[in-house]
């Protein structure tokens, strides 16, 4: 997968996780202890978070890092 693919396909399912859980970007940056612009960022596919982050986004949602970066269509739980 290239880069950008990889980087929309995240931006893609982070934006779902947030929605399904009916946060505001605020709610959720604070639950994980980033910016709200930089999440917006992520949102966006504008910038590459670390691994830390995705793992810590992983975490907070309880899905799997895979999933979350387009690597399996199975969620976890689901």
């Amino acid at each position: 997968m290239r880069d950008k693919e990889l980087l929309e396909t995240f931006a893609r399912n982070l934006r779902y996780l947030r929605s399904e859980r009916e946060m505001t970007l605020r709610e959720l940056a604070e639950a994980l202890g980033i910016g709200r612009s930089t999440l917006s960022e992520y949102e966006n596919a504008e910038t590459d978070p670390s691994l830390t982050v995705v793992k810590k986004i992983a975490d907070y949602f309880g899905e799997s890092v895979d999933w979350l970066v387009g690597d399996t269509k199975k969620r976890r739980g689901w």
